[in-house]
């Protein structure tokens, strides 16, 4: 009896893990960020609020479904962390935001209804003097700066920490994790813009 040939396997590959998350980033987003859109929209033409309390509100929304929607990055958990937090605080605010402005009031009355002469008169003189100072300080420091940020070495720490400001929660992460988590970072960011970019063209 001849022998069957045998059936080549082929190898399946798995595929990266942050390859289903940019595959999926698409729909996650605009799924979470739609519904919540909507919710603000609503609150906000029925309580009318002021633009500047709509924008923040907004950019917080956006914010927040670009972290949700790429889960599983260091700088998304990051990013979700602060927003939480933030969201936090400003309800707090929001609580205590009426007595601090009764407290305020009271305080610019008392201001406007005191006397002129317990007012201090400005020294005119001296602050030009203090303020010559500081410009020759300002030179100083500005080329002890310069001559401290000469040398490759200096500058790519330099460009290390202006990294770590920007992406979310790079202060904690180190060199290798702040690059990889920089990359998709970004990529989620290009997505982001595209996907805000259709659908304000589609509105």
């Amino acid at each position: 009896m001849e022998e069957e040939p045998r059936r080549k396997r082929r190898r399946v590959c798995a595929i990266e893990p942050n390859e289903l998350v940019f595959s999926s980033f698409p729909h996650n987003y605009v799924s979470q960020l739609l519904p919540a859109l909507l919710r603000v929209t609503g609150i906000a033409s029925s309580k009318g609020n002021k633009d500047e309390d709509m924008e923040k509100t907004v950019r917080f929304e956006v914010d927040m479904a670009l972290a949700t929607s790429a889960g599983g990055f260091k700088w998304s958990n990051a990013l979700k962390h602060t927003l939480e937090q933030q969201s936090m605080k400003n309800a707090k605010t929001k609580q205590c935001g009426s007595k601090i402005d009764e407290r305020f009031d009271n305080k610019l009355k008392c201001l406007f209804s005191s006397p002129k002469s317990l007012i201090p008169k400005l020294n005119v003189d001296s602050d030009e003097e203090q303020l010559g100072e500081h410009s020759d300080d300002k030179k100083k420091k500005k080329k002890k700066k310069k001559k401290m940020n000469k040398g490759s070495q200096e500058d790519l720490g330099c460009r290390m920490r202006k990294l770590r400001r920007i992406v979310p929660g790079g202060e904690e992460m180190n060199v290798c994790e702040l690059l990889s988590e920089m990359e998709s970072y970004v990529m989620c960011l290009q997505m982001q813009v595209y996907i805000l970019k259709s659908l304000v063209a589609n509105h």
